[in-house]
């Protein structure tokens, strides 16, 4: 665990999901300061007086001569502390340089923050050495004649007796020791103590070892189940080091009970786990708030060639669409005016930052008139809630609300930080039972990281996306509101599930091109077509944004109320961009565009740059050359996407006769400096992304924009 730790705080584990700006940047009651690094310096307290107790009852036993001294966990703990001060050391400088040159903040400010964090390091030892040191027994508190009767049924019961029964026979060989005055002294043999002394003092050592560790978890447990109040939701790391502190003392504890054993009875733990966690009421599985799981609906391919082959169902469709391209035009200034399509890229707080600043620089390039003028909005992952939040705005504003939808704060508002209560109920309760429920809609639900998502979420952007996706359903029909269009992954077949105020069977339906099967490959699934049968209207808005940002791991995955079940993620593992959705969506209305338009304007928002850059191979080893291909087909799925997106967006544009004209915004690379693919974004992040909207690639697509949509 302490290469783990350490590869976090150096950069070198899980950089690009951001987990070192937990450890680095702790947040509590929304805040960085003293409190907050105080809270974290007692969890890092807390994991290496774990690590020590867990070490103690590991090896103490190796060296017998401790038993004899007043205080021997404290004279243990000192001389098995070169890691952790290492730690420790390496810890404060990265904690520097990470406020000073991501966060910006001053040096003032930081040593202020790396006060309290060594003030809770302190104080979190000082109580465990405490603990130890005042209910630990020594040979000076032990009286030879306390010999442990034999008690043949709770010999039974309990490996009490047999705990530490013989003294190991290779015991290490210490010359002299580190006392707690700092001074070095000779190690005393034990050769004129009883044996039997010597096991009871490490036997009550190692008791008092074990009710520390149920006293975290007991801790663990509170903190879980009274996490609806702010004040014990700690900073993601501390509960991350509450964990590994109760992993370490758990296993030294089942290694000192069992020894060789160990393996087996580990295998059996783990088996049990996994048996317990899959019966009804603690299975785990994630909702989308809103749907009743009381009834599921069938989900095969047969059924879904059924509904594909529902012609009724598809006329209806677009003649509806159709009505609302109508109504779109008449509120245009134009005869044929340009349809504008916005596509956003995915990429966590990034890609959110990104959308919701190119939305605002884009209204204000075309003077308010950006949610009037755009149709069809479509992406994936954060980018979509960028620009969900965008368009909640203009709602709100529009119907007279005191919202100004371009206003910096809304920005702001959007880039803060989602990481920290999402790792917080993953660290606290995700791994074990759900304690909590909530109700939503009238069904019931178990709380977990999903939740703490859109509950942060909602909190973050004033409770603008709150509600329900059909209470937009209205503003889109009417063509108020640009249509916003979401498409999940099915991880089940890898189909994409559309999502919308409304059904859109023309965006699922295929043609049997191979007449000897007389079936077609189904790519897409209509979300309000499949859950007909079922309550759909109550799905909650936020649930929608959650399911098509679900990155596995970093958030569950998505089951819904269907036989098999089924289970959605992100959408950019099928269309990063949303284009899969847009091409469907022109290709199908492509002569209603040709007679009412004067074409199609596609714009890109990217938070990359938009172009595939050669790597270079060096001279490779075994090991890289075993991983190479795979790591390669990882590292250029985007760019296998963007390939197959940009020629069937010449198809587009050959069938609308040339009229098809695409703007990229995008991120340009900069070789020293780039946002992670996170919930959290540093300040000197956010600084990185807004500014890049004044690099001249991104100034001339704005003003190309202008002058297509004047």
């Amino acid at each position: 665990m302490w290469v783990f730790l350490f590869g976090i705080v150096l950069k070198k584990f899980l950089v690009k999901y951001g987990a070192y700006n937990l450890f680095l940047y702790p947040e509590y009651l929304d805040r960085v300061g003293i409190l907050s690094h105080l809270i974290l310096g007692f969890g890092i307290g807390v994991f290496i007086m774990g690590y020590q107790i867990s070490y103690y009852i590991l090896f103490g036993r190796y060296f017998a001569f401790l038993a004899t001294l007043r205080k021997p966990f404290l004279v243990f703990s000192l001389n098995n502390a070169l890691i952790p001060l290492a730690f420790v050391l390496v810890y404060g400088l990265e904690m520097y340089d990470y406020q000073h040159h991501e966060q910006l903040m001053s040096s003032t400010a930081i040593f202020i923050n790396l006060f309290g964090f060594l003030l809770g390091l302190s104080l979190s030892i000082t109580i465990t050495l405490t603990y130890f040191t005042q209910t630990n027994l020594n040979i000076e508190r032990t009286k030879p004649k306390e010999k442990m009767s034999y008690r043949p049924i709770q010999s039974l019961l309990t490996r009490r007796e047999k705990w530490y029964l013989n003294l190991p026979t290779n015991e290490w060989r210490v010359g002299t020791y580190l006392t707690p005055n700092f001074s070095i002294r000779a190690a005393r043999g034990i050769e004129h103590y009883s044996k039997e002394t010597i096991k009871l003092v490490f036997m009550q050592n190692h008791i008092n070892a074990t009710l520390f560790d149920i006293g975290l978890i007991i801790a663990l447990l509170v903190f879980s189940f009274f996490r609806a109040s702010e004040w014990f939701i700690l900073p993601a790391a501390v509960n991350f080091l509450l964990l590994f502190s109760i992993l370490l003392m758990f296993i030294s504890a089942i290694y000192s009970w069992f020894k060789s054993w160990s393996v087996l009875i580990f295998f059996i733990l783990f088996v049990g786990y996994d048996q317990l966690a899959n019966r009804a009421g603690i299975r785990y599985e994630n909702y989308a708030y809103g749907l009743p799981y009381d009834q599921k609906v069938p989900y095969s391919n047969a059924f879904l060639q059924g509904l594909t082959s529902d012609t009724v169902a598809v006329q209806e469709d677009v003649e509806r669409e159709i009505l609302i391209l109508n109504r779109w035009k008449s509120s245009q200034e134009k005869e044929k005016p340009k349809l504008l399509i916005i596509n956003v890229s995915g990429g966590g707080s990034r890609a959110a930052l990104w959308a919701m600043s190119g939305f605002q620089k884009m209204d204000s390039v075309l003077d308010g008139k950006l949610m009037t003028k755009t149709h069809l909005i479509s992406g994936s992952s954060g980018g979509l809630i960028g620009a969900a939040y965008y368009r909640a705005l203009y709602r709100s504003s529009s119907s007279g609300g005191p919202v100004q939808p371009n206003d910096p704060m809304y920005r702001e508002a959007i880039s803060r930080d989602l990481l920290n209560p999402v790792a917080f109920d993953f660290s606290l309760n995700d791994w074990i039972f759900r304690l909590r429920g909530l109700t939503y809609a009238g069904y019931n639900y178990p709380q977990d990281r999903g939740y703490a998502f859109e509950n942060q979420l909602n909190k973050n952007t004033y409770g603008f996306l709150k509600g329900k996706l059909s209470d937009y359903h209205n503003a889109e029909k009417n063509g108020q509101l640009p249509t916003m269009i979401f498409a999940p992954s099915i991880a089940n077949d890898g189909r994409r599930m559309i999502i919308s105020t409304r059904r859109m069977t023309f965006l699922t339906k295929r043609y049997a091109l191979d007449r000897r099967k007389n079936t077609a490959l189904i790519d897409a699934v209509d979300f309000h077509q499949l859950f007909q049968p079922i309550k759909r209207d109550s799905l909650r808005y936020l649930s929608v944004l959650r399911m098509n940002a679900t990155f596995f791991y970093i958030l569950p995955i998505v089951s819904l109320p269907t036989e098999p079940r089924i289970e959605v993620l992100d959408a950019g593992f099928r269309d990063n961009l949303g284009m899969l959705t847009t091409l469907a969506y022109a290709r199908q209305f492509k002569n209603w565009i040709m007679e009412n338009t004067s074409g199609v304007v596609i714009v890109r928002l990217v938070d990359h740059e938009y172009q595939t850059f050669v790597q270079e191979q060096p001279e490779k080893s075994f090991i890289e050359s075993v991983r190479g291909p795979v790591a390669g087909l990882y590292q250029n799925y985007l760019n296998i996407q963007d390939f197959n997106q940009d020629l069937l967006l010449n198809q587009l544009n050959t069938e609308l006769e040339g009229k098809t004209e695409v703007i990229t915004i995008e991120i340009p690379k900069n070789e020293t400096r780039r946002a992670s693919l996170s919930w959290h974004l540093t300040n000197s992040e956010k600084k990185l992304i807004v500014e890049s909207f004044s690099a001249p690639s991104n100034q001339k697509a704005l003003q190309r924009l202008k002058t297509l949509m004047e």
